[in-house]
Protein backbone atom coordinates (compact mmCIF):
# COMPACT_ATOMS: atom_id res chain seq x y z
CA UNK A 1 0.00 0.00 0.00
CA UNK A 2 1.12 3.55 -1.07
CA UNK A 3 0.53 6.35 1.61
CA UNK A 4 1.10 9.72 1.58
CA UNK A 5 2.83 11.13 4.95
CA UNK A 6 1.87 14.85 5.64
CA UNK A 7 3.68 17.10 7.94
CA UNK A 8 1.35 18.46 10.16
CA UNK A 9 2.14 21.72 13.11
CA UNK A 10 0.54 21.93 16.71
CA UNK A 11 -0.08 25.68 17.63
CA UNK A 12 -1.89 26.71 20.41
CA UNK A 13 -5.49 28.51 19.56
CA UNK A 14 -3.63 31.58 21.41
CA UNK A 15 -2.18 32.60 18.34
CA UNK A 16 -5.19 33.44 16.82
CA UNK A 17 -7.89 36.09 18.02
CA UNK A 18 -11.30 35.60 19.66
CA UNK A 19 -13.11 37.15 16.45
CA UNK A 20 -10.93 34.56 14.44
CA UNK A 21 -12.03 31.66 16.31
CA UNK A 22 -15.52 32.68 15.82
CA UNK A 23 -14.32 33.26 11.97
CA UNK A 24 -13.39 30.07 12.03
CA UNK A 25 -16.22 28.34 13.66
CA UNK A 26 -18.77 29.83 10.80
CA UNK A 27 -16.56 28.57 7.87
CA UNK A 28 -15.85 24.70 9.39
CA UNK A 29 -16.77 21.48 8.24
CA UNK A 30 -18.25 22.94 5.10
CA UNK A 31 -17.38 24.79 1.29
CA UNK A 32 -16.72 28.41 1.76
CA UNK A 33 -16.05 31.46 0.07
CA UNK A 34 -12.31 31.34 0.83
CA UNK A 35 -11.53 27.51 -0.68
CA UNK A 36 -9.95 27.00 2.96
CA UNK A 37 -9.89 23.59 4.47
CA UNK A 38 -11.41 23.88 8.13
CA UNK A 39 -12.34 20.83 10.13
CA UNK A 40 -13.97 21.52 13.91
CA UNK A 41 -12.15 19.48 16.26
CA UNK A 42 -13.43 19.38 20.10
CA UNK A 43 -11.11 22.16 21.18
CA UNK A 44 -9.68 23.79 18.16
CA UNK A 45 -9.23 23.60 14.41
CA UNK A 46 -7.73 21.33 11.46
CA UNK A 47 -6.67 23.62 8.76
CA UNK A 48 -4.67 23.12 5.06
CA UNK A 49 -2.10 25.20 4.79
CA UNK A 50 -2.33 25.66 1.07
CA UNK A 51 -2.19 29.38 -0.05
CA UNK A 52 -1.73 29.58 -3.05
CA UNK A 53 -5.19 28.42 -3.79
CA UNK A 54 -7.01 30.55 -1.51
CA UNK A 55 -9.73 33.23 -3.21
CA UNK A 56 -10.93 36.43 -1.10
CA UNK A 57 -8.05 36.67 0.71
CA UNK A 58 -9.23 39.92 2.08
CA UNK A 59 -11.56 38.35 3.93
CA UNK A 60 -9.65 35.69 6.50
CA UNK A 61 -8.40 37.35 9.38
CA UNK A 62 -4.41 38.84 8.76
CA UNK A 63 -2.67 36.67 11.96
CA UNK A 64 -3.99 33.41 10.52
CA UNK A 65 -3.20 33.55 6.50
CA UNK A 66 0.30 34.78 8.02
CA UNK A 67 0.53 31.45 10.52
CA UNK A 68 -0.48 29.73 7.34
CA UNK A 69 1.58 31.31 4.82
CA UNK A 70 4.88 30.58 7.25
CA UNK A 71 3.71 26.86 7.81
CA UNK A 72 3.37 26.11 4.40
CA UNK A 73 6.70 28.12 3.34
CA UNK A 74 8.29 25.27 6.29
CA UNK A 75 6.18 22.01 4.22
CA UNK A 76 3.74 22.05 6.85
CA UNK A 77 0.28 20.81 4.82
CA UNK A 78 -2.20 21.50 8.11
CA UNK A 79 -2.03 23.33 11.19
CA UNK A 80 -4.05 22.21 14.14
CA UNK A 81 -5.06 25.11 16.55
CA UNK A 82 -5.80 23.12 20.17
CA UNK A 83 -6.29 25.13 23.57
CA UNK A 84 -4.00 22.75 25.52
CA UNK A 85 -0.85 23.22 23.34
CA UNK A 86 2.00 25.44 24.34
CA UNK A 87 2.22 28.20 22.83
CA UNK A 88 5.03 29.16 19.84
CA UNK A 89 7.47 32.01 20.95
CA UNK A 90 8.09 33.04 17.48
CA UNK A 91 4.56 33.77 17.03
CA UNK A 92 2.16 36.22 19.01
CA UNK A 93 -0.52 35.91 21.04
CA UNK A 94 -3.62 37.02 22.03
CA UNK A 95 -5.89 36.58 25.59
CA UNK A 96 -9.43 35.45 25.14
Amino acid sequence: MKTKIFKVAELSTAHIKQRTDVFLRSIANKSNDYSLAVNALDYGYLIGTDVEHLVNVQGIPKELLNILRIANQEDYSWVIFDRDTDLCEELPTWEW
